[in-house]
Order: C-alpha cells, then sequence, then structure tokens
C-alpha cells in the first residue's frame, strides 16, 4: 500500500493528463504528438498542449521538441496526420494556431508570443536554404520584427478545388495547425465542406451534397476568431438558367444560416455578374431579417474580362469594375462596413483602372478592405522563393490604406507534393508581408502635407459609409466627443474666430466693456476653454488691466451627461480666470 503513495510512473502520468483533457474538451490531445515523441519530452508537451502552468523556458522547451519531431517526421516523408501537424502559437491577433489545445492558447493569450523561429529552431539542412533571403526581403524571420509585422499584417489562406485540402472537413484543427506554421493568420474554407463547396452538376451528382462541417471541431471563439467562411463557389443567383438559379437561392440562404449557426464573422462571396440583381436582393433581405455581427467580404476580379456579361447586352462599353461594385453597393442598400465590404481578387491580369491614378483613387473612397491573390501572380524560384512583380506590388499597396484590412492567397494551379506544399505557402505570406509592411503608414503620411492629428495620436481611422451624425436628435457618448476634440485645428479656428469678433467689438466707438457670449450645443465645453482663451488673447494684444473686455459666456447642453463634466470644467474655467 505503501507504493502506491510514492511517485506515480511516467505512464500513469500521461494516462491521467489524457482523461482530464478529455473529460474538458473531449479531444484527443495525443492525436496532436509525434509517436516519435516519448518520456518527459512527450509529457512535457501534452501539459503545453492543455495549457499548464508552465515557465517560459518550459514552453520553450515544448514548442522545440515538438517542432523538432514533426519536422524530422516531415523530412522522411511520412504522410501521417502527425507528419502534417506544426504549431504556431501566437496572440490574439496574430497566425492561426494549431488543433483545440493551440488555438485556444492563442485565443486567449495576450501577452506572450512564442513562434518555431522565436525558441531558434532552424530545421534541418542548410541553414542558408532555411530561412528568408534578408537582401530579398529586406527582414528575417527570426528578427524581433518579424512577430510584429505578422500580427499587424494579416494574411490568410484560401482553401481552393486545387490544393489537397478535401479530407479535411472534419480535421479543421488539424489544417489551421499546418498553415499556422507557414505564418498564416486565419483561413478561409467553404461553409459546408469541400466536397460542397467544389460540387458541379452532373449527371450521377445533380444535387450539391449536404453542408458537412461538424460545429464540435472548434470551440465558438475559435471559429469567429479564426475562420472566414466561403459561399460555395457554384452558387449563382443570377444564372440564366432559372432553375439553378432559383437551386443557388435556396442553398445560399442554407450556407448563410449555417454561417450564422458558426458564429463566423465574415463570409466570402465572389461576384460571377456584371449585374448580380437577385444576388443582392436576397442578401439585402436576409442583412434585414438576421440580427447577426457578420460582415459580407464581396470580392471583384481584377479585370473585367472575368465577369460574364448577360446575354441581352444591357451593359454598356464604358462599364468598369467600380461600377460594378458601385451598382451592387447600391442594390444593397448601401449597408456600412461593418456589413458590407468591397475586396478586390487579384488575378495575373489587371485592369487600367487599377493602374492609372484618377481611376484608383476612387476605390480609396470604397470599403475596400480585403484583397485575395492567385498563387500564379507570384514569381517563384527552383528553391521556392516568391516575389511579385512590380505592376502588382504598386496596386496592393496603393489599395492598401488600413492595417485593419485583410488579404488571403489562393492556389490557381495543382497544389505541389510534400514539403514544397509547405514551404511555397510560408514564402508567399513573407513575400506579402514584405511589400505591404510599411504601405498604410505610407498611404496615410503622402496623402497631406503634414501628417494629420489621426497619423500623430495612432488611431486607425478608416473611411465608413454610414448613416448621419443626429446630435439634435441623439446624446452622443463619451467617445463621440473625443473623436471630435481630436481635431485641434477646427478648435484653434474657432478660437481665432472668436478673437477677431471680439476685436470687431472692442474697436467700436463706444469701446465695449463687456460682452454676452453664448455657446449653445457646448457638448463637453472645449468650445467654452476656445472662447476663454479667445477672451484672454484680445485683452493681452488690446487692453490694458484697467479697461480690460469682461465676457459672461453662457453655456446651453441638452445632454445631461454632458452636463456631467460641464460641471466639472466649470470649476476648472473659474480658477483658470481667477
Amino acid at each position: 500500500m505503501a507504493s502506491s503513495k510514492g511517485k506515480k510512473s511516467k505512464n500513469a502520468m500521461l494516462n491521467e493528463l489524457q482523461q482530464m483533457a478529455d473529460r474538458q474538451t473531449g479531444f484527443d490531445y495525443t492525436s496532436l504528438i509525434p509517436s516519435a515523441l516519448t518520456g518527459q519530452d512527450r509529457l512535457i508537451v501534452e501539459k503545453f498542449l492543455r495549457n499548464d502552468d508552465l515557465t517560459e523556458l518550459e514552453r520553450d522547451r515544448a514548442l522545440l521538441v515538438f517542432a523538432q519531431a514533426l519536422m524530422a517526421e516531415n523530412s522522411n516523408q511520412q504522410s501521417t496526420a502527425d507528419g502534417l501537424i506544426v504549431t504556431d502559437v501566437v496572440d490574439a491577433s496574430a497566425s492561426v494556431a494549431g488543433g483545440i489545445g493551440m488555438i485556444e492558447m492563442a485565443a486567449e493569450t495576450t501577452e506572450q508570443t512564442a513562434h518555431l523561429h522565436d525558441v531558434g529552431y532552424e530545421g534541418e539542412g542548410d541553414q542558408e536554404q532555411n530561412r528568408l533571403q534578408g537582401e530579398e526581403y529586406a527582414f528575417e524571420p527570426n528578427a524581433e520584427s518579424l512577430s510584429e509585422v505578422r500580427q499587424r499584417i494579416n494574411v490568410g489562406w484560401m482553401a481552393g478545388p486545387n490544393e489537397n485540402c478535401t479530407d479535411y472537413d472534419w480535421k479543421i484543427a488539424s489544417y489551421s495547425q499546418r498553415l499556422g506554421c507557414q505564418l498564416y493568420n486565419f483561413i478561409s474554407y467553404p461553409i459546408g465542406g469541400t466536397k460542397r463547396g467544389f460540387w458541379g452538376p452532373s449527371e450521377s451528382e445533380p444535387s450539391p451534397p449536404p453542408i458537412d462541417l461538424p460545429d464540435i471541431q472548434l470551440k465558438n471563439h475559435l471559429w469567429e476568431t479564426y475562420v472566414n467562411g466561403q459561399i460555395s463557389e457554384w452558387i449563382d443567383c443570377d444564372s440564366e438558367d432559372a432553375a439553378f438559379a432559383e437551386l443557388s437561392e435556396k442553398e445560399l440562404v442554407k450556407e448563410l444560416n449555417y454561417i450564422s449557426y458558426l458564429g463566423l464573422r465574415s463570409v466570402v462571396i465572389r461576384l460571377k455578374r456584371v449585374s448580380s440583381p437577385r444576388l443582392a436582393k436576397l442578401l439585402n433581405q436576409w442583412l434585414w431579417t438576421k440580427n447577426v455581427a457578420l460582415t459580407f467580404w464581396i470580392f471583384i476580379p481584377s479585370t473585367l474580362k472575368n465577369l460574364i456579361k448577360s446575354a441581352n447586352g444591357e451593359e454598356t462599353k464604358e462599364l468598369d469594375l467600380w461600377t460594378v461594385w458601385a451598382d451592387f453597393r447600391t442594390a444593397c442598400c448601401n449597408f456600412n462596413s461593418q456589413r458590407i465590404i468591397a475586396g478586390i481578387h487579384i488575378s495575373a491580369d489587371i485592369d487600367n483602372e487599377f493602374l492609372e491614378e484618377k481611376y484608383a483613387e476612387r476605390w480609396r473612397a470604397e470599403p475596400l478592405f480585403a484583397f485575395l491573390l492567385d498563387s500564379n501572380v507570384f514569381i517563384t524560384s527552383d528553391t521556392a522563393q516568391a516575389a511579385l512583380p512590380i505592376a502588382h506590388s504598386t496596386v496592393l499597396r496603393k489599395l492598401w490604406t488600413s492595417d485593419q484590412s485583410r488579404i488571403m492567397i489562393r492556389l490557381s494551379e495543382k497544389e505541389p507534393e510534400g514539403q514544397m506544399a509547405d514551404r511555397i505557402k510560408l514564402f508567399y505570406a513573407q513575400c506579402l508581408r514584405t511589400v505591404l509592411r510599411d504601405a498604410s503608414a505610407t498611404n496615410n503620411v503622402t496623402s497631406s502635407t503634414d501628417a494629420s492629428f489621426l497619423t500623430e495620436s495612432g488611431i486607425n481611422y478608416v473611411d465608413v459609409l454610414q448613416a448621419p451624425l443626429q446630435p439634435l436628435a441623439d446624446n452622443l457618448d463619451s467617445a463621440v466627443y473625443n473623436t471630435f476634440e481630436q481635431d485641434l485645428t477646427k478648435y484653434r479656428k474657432y478660437r481665432e474666430a472668436v478673437e477677431a469678433a471680439l476685436k470687431d467689438i472692442g474697436e467700436t466707438g463706444r469701446h465695449a466693456e463687456e460682452a454676452v457670449v453664448y455657446v449653445l450645443g457646448a457638448g463637453r465645453g472645449p468650445l467654452v476653454t476656445m472662447t476663454i482663451e479667445a477672451e484672454r488673447n484680445y485683452n493681452g494684444k488690446h487692453r490694458t488691466k484697467k479697461d480690460r473686455l469682461k465676457l459672461d459666456i453662457y453655456v446651453v447642453e441638452k445632454n445631461p451627461n454632458a452636463i456631467v463634466t460641464l460641471r466639472f470644467m466649470n470649476e476648472k474655467w473659474l480658477v483658470f480666470l481667477s
């Protein structure tokens, strides 16, 4: 009996941890661990997957041995699930983390960032071949800036028909893990599964497969954080085949409802036609009747020839892609960018409207926050290193107005086998981050001769089409007042105008000694402050201490919440005047 109180064997400890993990999540963590890992190495990896309390050194050790084991299996070309699972652990805004345990760490950690490169792992083979070339890409993967750039520039991977991913509909965690290792922040996946998403009607299969993407693979907050939904490629609500158009509408509603069920935050819809009135009508109706926080990413191709024109030839010769988007946006009742945003699907061909400045500027005024690149746009070398053509990188940098934007990559040709597939995906992501690393800052600075107050204060505002603000009908909240008050130039002009008015009053024949100022709709009081400063400036320039112009200031404000602030500010103003 005494022996039962002694130390537990390693196997006993492993079994106990596994049972606890299964009770908590129902997920088999051992499926993520390579069979080659045994003993203490296996134990520390399991603890890490379970998110047990570990020291920083232990966490780094777990990542290192896990990565080494996986890379060793890959190098031996073992086509097991373990051999495909490599994990990237980062904070809430960083790369897609793999598996239940890893992805939960990524979603819930806010302070620590870890990655295979960060813990010093370089992989097997020649070190020079296992790193990005600094001269080509302007930074090293082991450099301190990599983590910051990876978190700031969100690159996603879009599952496509040319990818070997048809068996991942029930293994979405493994799919996420594999792409997390290639430095991708999120995935875009067919909402009904790949079999349904890439289905095509045929005599043997006249009806689309049912939705088959089980929700219990991931916890709810992981779906909404790391997965972007794709509407099935074959859906065409404006098809000239009436029966197929009706089928498309019916199945689109099914998929939208399933997206709502999963709790996803965004979904991709690619426009197929120059005119899509039935699709716009359906989306408009769905948005009005569903109370969900879902954003539609409406993708338009980079060349007009990739859109189908109607048989009756209603489209004019002057039509361009911006007009296609503007017409669709209008048909959707100009929903704001929290519901519908524009996306550009950049292929090898790019129309002139993206290259000519006067036409490209129109897109910068739109809610354009999503980009999709075909893989054949990249120029790749024999070692799988990738670069973007100058024309494509110029267009991308010009239209990338905010780091809140998202960019995705999609295979346009058959995926290579083995390590080459993973390697080339890694270089795609690194290439895009290199191109975009300072694009938004450059656009913001060059948009005017002086950096705006938004740039100086670090506030990341973007253009949004929204309902008019109605301060007379609605009481504003503190955040809106605070936004208004950031515009220092506006209030400086108010002060100068009041000072000029006081000068006019003071120069009248009767040499006024008093004046009355009414501030109607004072908000939190910035105009009152400017008025007091204008009085001080005027008296300092044009009056002596004996004949100072005195102001009686009356403040009127209907917002009871703002009056609390005005009472507080009144004490400050009295101290200032005294």
